[in-house]
């Protein structure tokens, strides 16, 4: 049952550009909607989005024009943030997600890069993601009621200065996604699939630049440890236009 489970977007040319996220005044609280939930570093948090766009005329389809993103951390003692970097994209229909109701439903990826020990919650202003983005659309995405957006989460390594261990230095803090104390001993590991994101750097979503500032601070003879995240969490949502 849980993989028919998702999450309503709201698509209206209501929906306000935030410009302060401290400004309570420019919020518009009410226009931020849900898109993803899930627990890392023993914090548990959501992502919020707005949608930006109009209406098409004569047409029930809403081209975006820019997407907004909000991280609300709700429980545990480690801030997660966003980095400044996602990613939206149009990518093949999942098999689970046909439904003759919609016959010629479309499915959107988002890809956002997260990092613990960040208290940058939101991308207000400089980092929004706003369309058309050179070399990945001709054009505003238009978006049908019934299409669906599938949201995935990357974490970066957290800074580097918490958890060098480099000329034997000793780490501030480990980062539990990309490092395993045995002893005096750090080991390198990697508990994520990196293989999401080198696909998206293969497809052209995701340059070539971006790909390497991402995992920079990694080391290559890291242990990957596969499967760890691979659990079920709710990350998939379905476009309504109003």
């Amino acid at each position: 049952m849980h993989e028919n489970l998702k999450y309503t977007i709201r698509l209206t040319k209501d929906i306000k550009t935030c410009s302060n996220i401290k400004n309570i005044n420019s919020l518009e609280i009410k226009d931020w909607q849900p898109i993803f939930a899930d627990k890392e570093y023993d914090s548990f948090y959501f992502i919020y989005a707005k949608f930006i766009g109009e209406r098409e005329e004569n047409n029930d389809s809403f081209s975006i024009q820019r997407i907004q993103l909000y991280v609300q951390n709700y429980e545990g003692d480690i801030t997660i943030g966003l980095t400044g970097k996602a990613y939206f994209y149009q990518e093949d229909l999942d098999v689970v997600d046909c439904d003759s109701r919609y016959k010629e439903r479309k499915q959107y990826g988002l890809f956002i890069i997260l990092q613990g020990f960040n208290a940058n919650l939101s991308t207000v202003i400089e980092n929004d993601i706003i369309f058309p983005i050179e070399g990945k659309w001709t054009s505003t995405p238009k978006i049908n009621t019934g299409d669906i957006l599938v949201t995935r989460i990357y974490f970066q390594p957290i800074s580097l200065h918490l958890r060098d261990t480099s000329d034997n230095k000793t780490p501030v803090v480990l980062d539990r996604l990309f490092q395993a104390r045995d002893g005096d001993s750090i080991i390198d590991i990697e508990r994520q699939d990196r293989l999401d994101i080198e696909n998206l750097k293969n497809k052209g979503v995701i340059d070539h630049l971006d790909y390497e500032e991402i995992f920079k601070d990694l080391k290559k003879e890291s242990f990957v440890l596969q499967g760890v995240r691979r659990r079920c969490s709710p990350i998939i949502s379905f476009f309504t236009i109003e």
